[in-house]
């Protein structure tokens, strides 16, 4: 990235590197754990498809190290390109005006009306089917609390083995995860501060983290060690 173009151009920079090495993105994929889908998003720089900063950041600094090159250059750009993104859309929004936010009043407005005329007539259907019908004998106490002879009651429970996995995930940062369970296909989640993830398995977890320093992890109530810091990329396998 020597001129103020390739300095924006973070994703067309990490490409061309890539191709000059002769690496496919199955290549970069495999060795940082990093989906192909979000290798593309990074090359082609759509920011409207990438995860938050803080993970993005930490996808970055993982693109860049598996091509032995500078992922702080890589973040900057990324940075850039993105603080010129958000003045586009600033800038699109005022050209807009006061006849946008005039129709997003109007919109607000007949939704509104809609939503309002929807519950009376909700409210007038409910009233109408509870009240009773003077053809029809009202059941007597005995009609209504009677059990059905010989039938059984139903209790669910859910058995647990002293060989289940019981995973769970804390997000005290924002956080990308791509979790394996038993070998299955994998499952992608993105996790705001505060939220929570419980996630069970008959033998083992595969887990790649977005963010190391965005969550707190427990096996069975027993503490899990993230070794890394906020933006980095790591993988842990349980047990």
């Amino acid at each position: 990235m020597t001129s103020n173009n390739d300095t924006l151009s973070f994703g067309n920079h990490l490409k061309n590197i890539r191709v000059e090495k002769g690496l496919s993105l199955e290549d970069i994929a495999n060795e940082t754990k990093i989906s192909v889908n979000v290798l593309t998003h990074i090359e082609k720089e759509a920011f409207d498809r990438l995860p938050s900063q803080t993970v993005t950041k930490g996808f970055l600094r993982s693109y860049a190290k598996a091509l032995d090159t500078d992922g702080e250059l890589a973040v900057q750009g990324y940075l850039s390109g993105y603080m010129g993104k958000q003045k586009d859309i600033e800038s699109s929004d005022r050209f807009l005006g006061s006849g946008s936010r005039q129709s997003q009043r109007l919109i607000f407005l007949v939704s509104l009306i809609c939503i309002i005329i929807l519950s009376v007539y909700a409210l007038s259907t409910r009233k109408e089917r509870t009240e009773p019908n003077p053809s029809l004998p009202a059941a007597t106490e005995t009609e209504k609390t009677a059990p059905v002879p010989g039938t059984p009651a139903i209790q669910e429970t859910k058995q647990v083995t002293s060989e289940t996995q019981q995973l769970s995930i804390s997000a005290v940062e924002e956080t990308w995860l791509k979790i394996i369970i038993d070998e299955k296909p994998p499952k992608e989640y993105t996790l705001a501060p505060g939220d929570r993830l419980e996630l069970v398995a008959s033998s083992s977890f595969n887990i790649l983290i977005g963010n190391a320093g965005g969550i707190r992890m427990t096996v069975n109530d027993e503490p899990v060690s993230v070794e890394g810091k906020s933006g980095q990329a790591v993988t842990i396998q349980i047990p």
